[in-house]
This record gives structure tokens, sequence and C-alpha cells, in this order.
């Protein structure tokens, strides 16, 4: 069960009482709605192999997040949700009934505005992390 072990560990994160303080709206990939926050993210999760120590428990891989900030306000907002990001996962490690999801640092990268939504600005978040399970 090492997906639904990383997946459970990355968004209890997200509705975690501490992380819903933070006024952050969070959105699985695959939310499909429209939101009514002015700034949001979306949470994907890229697992992109085993982990070489111990391969049919564990994986590495990359979480992405797109943070959607209002459009013509300059990047300020996106930037500082990437760093209330960082203070929740990068160099930290996530656990959930004996697996743990350890990340390193991360990387974030402008877009500029939305293709579906010219509201709207786009910057993506990203960190590395491995996940061993148990």
């Amino acid at each position: 069960m090492k997906y639904a072990d990383l997946y459970k560990n990355i968004y209890s994160l997200f509705g975690s009482a501490e992380w819903i303080l933070e006024s952050v709206k969070t959105y699985p990939s695959n939310f499909t709605g429209v939101s009514t926050a002015a700034s949001y993210i979306r949470v994907a999760i890229v697992a992109s192999g085993a982990n070489e120590v111990r391969p049919l428990k564990s994986v590495s891989g990359q979480l992405v997040i797109s943070i959607f900030i209002p459009s013509g306000q300059g990047p300020n907002a996106g930037i500082a949700i990437a760093d209330k990001l960082d203070g929740y996962l990068s160099g930290k490690s996530l656990v959930s009934g004996g697996s743990v999801t350890q990340f390193s640092s991360s990387t974030l990268i402008e877009l500029g505005r939305d293709r579906d939504n010219a509201s709207l600005h786009v910057l993506k978040y990203s960190i590395d992390f491995s996940h061993y399970g148990v």
C-alpha cells in the first residue's frame, strides 16, 4: 500500500488544523469545480519511481503545487504562499501509520497568466520527496 500511504501522508497535511489556519484554500489535482477563493492551490503528487532502499514499499517523486493568485497584483501573494508551503515541507518529514515521507528543497517558477482564466496568475511550487512504507 505504498501509494495509499504516500497520499495519506501528504493530504493529511493539507487537512490539518495548522494548515487550515493558514487560510489557503487547497484542492487536489483532479478538482473540476470553480474556486470561489481569490487565491488557492492545487496539489498534485507525481510518484516517479521506486526508492532503492526498499523498492516494494518505497517510492520517490515530486509534489507539484500550482498557486493561483489574482492577476495584476504582482507575484507577492504567490510568493507568500510558497513560503508557507516551505515552512511545512522543505527539509521536513510527514509520518502516518508508520510510513514516512521526507521532503528536500523546493523550486518556485512563475508561469504567468492562467490559460483557462486570465484573471488568475500562476506560480508552480515543486519539491522532491522520498516515501518509505512499512
